[in-house]
C-alpha cells in the first residue's frame, strides 16, 4: 500500500517482493512447505498475506510473511483473501464450501455473504470497505464479477459479455477497477461512472493481465506475456 514494492507469485509456488524499479527480488517463502500463492500486502505494508495450500494434508491456510522471514498463520480453512484498506474487515473463500465470507478484525465474527460456488477467484473491497468485488460462477460456465454488500445483501452484477472474468482491483480514486478475461489473459478496465468495460492494451497483441494500481492510482502493474518482460 505504501507503493514502495510489489508482491507477486513465481512459478515454484513462492511469494516474492521487489522493489518498483526491479531491484532488490526477495523470497519470503523459500523456506515455507507447500505452495504459497495470491499474495497481497496487509494495509500497514509491513506484512505480505497469502494462501498456503499443503498437499501432505490438502489443507489451505491464509498466512502472513514479513521481510525477515517471521511468519504467522492468521486463519485455517481459508484462501484468496484481501483487506479493506482500514484493515478492518478480511475478505476470503472457505475451503470447504468455496463460500466468500468476511471476517471483522474488531469482532472477531466472520460471516458468509455470497453462498454456493462463487468462483474460486480472488476479491477487493471498494475504497470505504462496504463492498467486495468478486467472481461468481455462471450457469455457462464462464466467470463475472459482482459486487456484495459487507455484511450480506443483494449482489450486483458488474461485468457482462464474453469471458470469463477474475483478478478484480479497485483504484484508489473510485473511479475503475482492473479485471482479466480468463479466456484470453487480457486486462480490461471497468468505468464506474458509465458501468462499461474496455480492454486496456486493445492493440498490444500479446498477453497481458492481472493489473494493480499503485497507491496513487497513476499507475498501475501487471503480467506480460513471457519473453517480452
Amino acid at each position: 500500500p505504501d507503493g514502495m514494492l510489489i508482491a507477486y507469485t513465481d512459478d515454484n509456488n513462492n511469494v516474492w517482493i521487489i522493489s518498483t524499479d526491479g531491484s532488490n527480488p526477495k523470497n519470503l517463502t523459500e523456506n515455507i512447505l507447500g505452495e504459497c500463492y495470491s499474495p497481497c500486502f496487509t494495509p500497514d505494508s509491513q506484512d505480505v498475506m497469502f494462501t498456503r495450500y499443503d498437499e501432505s494434508t490438502d489443507s489451505y491456510t491464509l498466512e502472513t510473511v514479513d521481510p525477515q522471514w517471521n511468519q504467522s498463520v492468521i486463519m485455517e480453512d481459508a484462501y484468496a483473501g484481501c483487506w479493506s484498506n482500514d484493515g478492518r474487515y478480511l475478505a476470503y473463500r472457505k475451503n470447504s464450501t468455496d463460500e466468500l465470507a468476511v471476517f471483522d478484525t474488531a469482532t472477531g465474527q466472520s460471516k458468509v455473504i455470497f453462498e454456493g460456488d462463487t468462483g474460486y477467484g480472488k476479491s477487493c473491497f471498494n475504497l470505504n470497505g462496504y463492498w467486495v468485488i468478486t467472481s461468481k460462477l455462471m450457469e455457462d460456465g464462464t466467470k463475472k464479477l459482482f459486487s456484495v454488500p459487507r455484511e450480506g445483501g443483494d449482489a450486483v452484477q458488474l461485468t457482462f459479455g464474453e469471458g470469463s472474468h477474475d483478478y478484480p482491483n479497485f483504484s484508489p480514486t473510485g473511479e475503475w477497477m482492473l479485471y482479466t478475461d480468463l479466456n484470453t489473459l487480457t486486462l480490461y478496465a471497468f468505468s464506474f461512472k458509465t458501468y462499461t468495460s474496455s480492454e486496456v492494451f486493445p492493440d498490444a497483441g500479446y498477453i497481458n493481465f492481472s493489473g494493480h494500481f499503485s497507491q496513487e492510482g497513476d499507475k498501475f502493474c501487471y503480467i506480460l506475456e513471457i519473453g517480452r518482460a
